[in-house]
């Protein structure tokens, strides 16, 4: 297989996680472990790790990132700052600091058949801070998650993975007269089966089903009842398996060939997410359901040189939120929302040994753009 290095990155959106390739952002994040793509799928697979794939990549605007594969070690590192000043209505100050890494290590022939595999960690974290009123009132977080992925070849087309991960929140409160710091430990994870049958790289059927609990800040933070706010209580320690919180994740992808190295992908996913627990102060039962179920479309399409990528993507949302004392409910809300999305990208290969690769979200330059120069030898 050609080693692959990359030599830079030029970033100008957010994106997403660092797991997400270009050519998978292209064609679109819910075809993220349906369609194969081997610097996408090595973080939720490291069982793929592949010796002979090795390549570094580097994105140093925005969200400063490496991702560096040798024949015994791999890292895939995304580090980024962002800071918000307001004069207006109220003086407000915001800092955050972010760092998202994944480590392999290859110890296949290296140790006993028992510990015969691929090891590996991640580290999800972000510190911020707000200071507000005249900066007398100050707010400190610290998020951060330890988490092992796993994954193992069950037969000719199934792999079963999983995640554990344990971490804590952080948070602190300070002004003249008061302080308060709240500490919420956290474990969680997920199990998860997938499937892929591919008669050729453009001529594939896949599918995965996955159970379990929030196993990031980003999973985290999208609660629809903020765990921190209201279950912690002010100065106290507070220890949750799963944050009272089940997802369920289901995809299912076919792709069709077009060409000999051209194809045509169509898909369906759905997650739900449960979230149910008691608030610390005043014994409401809080619940939000959330079922997001979408329908991804893909072309990638070869000419000569040139890999065109299109993706849309066609989502149905329906959310329940209830707040509920005894059998009363102080709050009872439900919404359906309809919307789509777009996304396009573009790989040339200039020479042999010289590529580029560009994605845009959206079908507007600017908001989303990125590029990527791979250097092949």
């Amino acid at each position: 297989m050609k080693k692959v290095i990359i030599l830079g990155y030029l970033l100008l959106s957010m994106g997403y996680g660092i797991e997400y390739s270009l050519r998978i952002k292209a064609l679109g994040p819910d075809f993220a472990y349906l369609i194969p793509d081997y610097e996408t799928d090595l973080y939720q697979f490291p069982n793929l790790y592949n010796r002979d794939n090795r390549f570094i990549g580097i994105v140093p605007k925005d969200q400063f990132s490496i991702k560096l594969t040798t024949s015994r070690f791999g890292l895939l590192s995304q580090f980024w700052g962002e800071s918000r000043i307001s004069l207006y209505p109220r003086v407000f100050k915001y800092y955050r600091l972010t760092l998202n890494d994944l480590w392999l290590w290859d110890a296949r022939k290296l140790l006993p058949s028992f510990m015969n595999d691929v090891w590996n960690i991640t580290n999800d974290l972000y510190w911020d801070k707000a200071q507000y009123n005249g900066f007398d009132c100050t707010q400190n977080s610290i998020h951060y998650l330890f988490g092992i992925p796993a994954s193992d070849n069950i037969g000719k087309y199934f792999d079963f993975y999983g995640f554990v991960v344990t971490g804590f929140h952080s948070d602190q409160f300070q002004n003249n007269e008061i302080k308060n710091d709240r500490l919420l430990l956290i474990v969680s994870g997920k199990l998860g089966i997938s499937y892929r049958n591919s008669w050729a790289d453009n001529d594939f059927i896949s599918g995965y089903l996955e159970i379990g609990g929030p196993v990031t800040n980003t999973e985290i933070d999208d609660l629809g009842w903020s765990f921190m706010s209201e279950k912690v209580p002010d100065n106290s320690v507070f220890l949750s398996y799963f944050l009272n919180t089940f997802n369920s994740k289901i995809g299912l992808a076919r792709a069709v060939p077009i060409t000999s190295q051209s194809f045509f992908a169509f898909g369906i996913r759905n997650q739900l997410r449960y979230q149910r627990m008691m608030e610390q102060d005043n014994f409401y039962l809080l619940t939000d359901i959330r079922n997001i179920s979408s329908l991804p479309l893909a072309i990638e399409y070869q000419i000569n040189a040139i890999s065109i990528r299109l993706g849309a993507d066609f989502t149905c949302s329906a959310l329940k939120r209830m707040s509920q004392f005894h059998d009363v409910y102080i709050l009872n809300n439900s919404n359906l929302q309809l919307g789509w999305a777009t996304s396009c990208g573009l790989g040339w290969r200039i020479s042999p040994k010289f590529n580029v690769d560009f994605y845009q979200y959206g079908i507007s330059l600017g908001y989303g753009f990125n590029i990527c120069l791979k250097y092949i030898f």
